[in-house]
C-alpha cells in the first residue's frame, strides 16, 4: 500500500515538473517574439529616420534664429484665512521661437509661409510631480502668468497665416507669412501640489518661482525636457521640418527659480535648419 502511495505521488510531482517545464518552456518563446518585436520595432523606426535624413536636405531658407524662455511658478488660490493660505501650485515657461527666413535681400514665395504647425509633442523624461501640457501664448502676455483651456494644445496646434499688413489678433494662433513675429507657447506642468498651505504672515503671496520653495517641491521632482515638430509649406508648396527640444529651465549656474524666476536664450543649435522634405 504504501508502495503504492510513494509511486501516485511520484507520479504526481513529474506530472508537475513537466507542467512547470512546458510553461517556462512557453515563457521562453514569448519573451523571444517579444524581444524580436521590439527590437523589429526600433530597427524599422531607426532605418527610416535614416532613410528620411538620406532623402531630404537641411534647406538655406528657413532656420531657427534663437529661442528665448522664461520660467517661473503661479497657482490658484482655494481659500485664505487669518493663519493660512490654501493654494494650488504649477510651472510655467513661456516659449518664443525666431524663425529666419533669409529675407535680408526681398521676399518672394519660396521665402513667405503659407502654411505652419505644431505637432508630434513630447515630454522626456515625464515629470515626477505634476502634469506636462503645452498652450498657444500671447505674445502680449509673454512672461505674465496667465492660463487659458481654450489655448490648450491637444496634438496638433495649426496657426492663421496673415499678410505683413494685416493687424496681428495676438488672441489667437496667428503668424506672419514673412516669420516677423516669433511662435510664442508656454508649456505648462499643471497639479505639482493640490491644497498646499502656507503660513499667512501678513505681507502678501508672491505668486512666481518662489512658490516652488515655500511648498517644498524640489525641482527634481519637476524636471522635464519638451519636443514638438515645426512643420511649414511655403508659397511654392514646399514642405518644411524641424524638430524642437529642449530641457525645461529651472536653475542655472548662477541662479533658481526658487528666486522668482529664470530665464534662458538658446542661440547655440547642432543644426538651425529646417529640413526641406523632397518630393512635395
Amino acid at each position: 500500500m504504501f508502495s503504492r502511495t510513494r509511486k501516485k505521488r511520484k507520479k504526481v510531482n513529474i506530472n508537475k515538473q513537466i507542467i512547470f517545464l512546458i510553461i517556462v518552456f512557453i515563457a521562453i518563446i514569448i519573451l523571444f517574439f517579444l524581444i524580436n518585436f521590439i527590437y523589429n520595432k526600433h530597427k524599422a523606426k531607426t532605418n527610416f529616420e535614416s532613410d528620411l535624413l538620406s532623402s531630404n536636405d537641411y534647406s538655406d531658407t528657413f532656420s531657427i534664429d534663437k529661442i528665448i524662455l522664461y520660467s517661473s511658478a503661479n497657482a490658484t488660490s482655494n481659500e485664505t484665512t487669518r493663519n493660512l493660505w490654501n493654494i494650488n501650485v504649477y510651472q510655467f515657461t513661456d516659449i518664443a521661437i525666431y524663425l529666419n527666413n533669409n529675407s535680408s535681400s526681398s521676399l518672394s514665395s519660396k521665402n513667405t509661409i503659407k502654411e505652419l504647425y505644431i505637432d508630434n509633442i513630447e515630454y522626456s523624461p515625464s515629470p515626477e510631480k505634476g502634469t506636462p501640457e503645452l498652450y498657444y501664448k500671447a505674445i502680449d502676455n509673454f512672461g505674465i502668468p496667465s492660463l487659458k483651456d481654450e489655448n490648450l494644445v491637444q496634438d496638433k496646434l495649426n496657426f492663421k497665416i496673415i499678410n505683413s499688413k494685416d493687424a496681428l489678433d495676438t488672441n489667437t494662433a496667428n503668424f506672419y507669412e514673412t516669420c516677423q513675429t516669433p511662435i510664442t507657447l508656454q508649456f505648462v506642468n499643471k497639479d505639482i501640489k493640490s491644497n498646499a498651505i502656507i503660513p499667512n504672515s501678513g505681507e502678501a503671496l508672491v505668486f512666481d518661482g518662489s512658490l516652488l520653495s515655500k511648498t517644498n517641491i524640489a525641482l527634481n521632482n519637476i524636471k522635464t525636457s519638451i519636443s514638438f515638430n515645426l512643420n511649414l509649406t511655403n508659397n511654392l508648396d514646399e514642405k518644411y521640418v524641424y524638430n524642437i527640444k529642449f530641457d525645461i529651465p529651472l536653475e542655472d549656474n548662477e541662479h533658481s527659480i526658487y528666486e522668482g524666476n529664470i530665464k534662458k536664450e538658446i542661440t547655440e543649435f547642432s543644426n538651425n535648419k529646417f529640413l526641406k522634405l523632397k518630393g512635395e
